[in-house]
């Protein structure tokens, strides 16, 4: 943290006249001014703190919008690659769907031929029946 210097220069010629002081009076005048001028670099001082504080604040909230702003990039991506994905599972099922046995079929012949076609036996259900003797 710079501090910077305050130098106060006295006034020549028709300020006042100090060779007419007292060196009591000459000793308050030099500590008065003494006095304000570290009050001076004290408030100098304060105010640098502040203006560090200040940009420390901006860099956090410059921080934080470029965090915002890679949040909602990547909510974006993830939307597009749920979208993706929604048209692969759809894609998929078409695909399924097509690759389905049919029960139908169709077969050309140049002779007569005989086909014969059994249905498929019903799947065992879970009652059970008894026989009565």
């Amino acid at each position: 943290l710079r501090v910077p210097t305050v130098h106060i220069k006295k006034k020549v010629g028709g300020g006042g006249n100090d060779e007419d002081l007292s060196p009591e009076e000459r000793a308050k005048r030099e500590a008065d001014a003494a006095a304000r001028v570290a009050g001076i670099e004290n408030l100098l001082r304060d105010q640098a703190k502040k203006l560090e504080a200040t940009k420390a604040a901006a860099d956090l909230a410059e921080k934080k919008a470029e965090m915002a702003n890679a949040a909602k990039i990547a909510a974006e991506k993830q939307k597009a690659a749920e979208a993706v994905m929604a048209k692969a599972v759809e894609k998929m099922k078409v695909v399924t769907d097509a690759a389905a046995p049919k029960d139908i079929v169709d077969i050309y012949v140049s002779t007569p031929i005989r086909v014969s076609v059994k249905a498929a036996e019903p799947a065992p259900t879970a009652a059970v029946t008894t026989a009565k003797e």
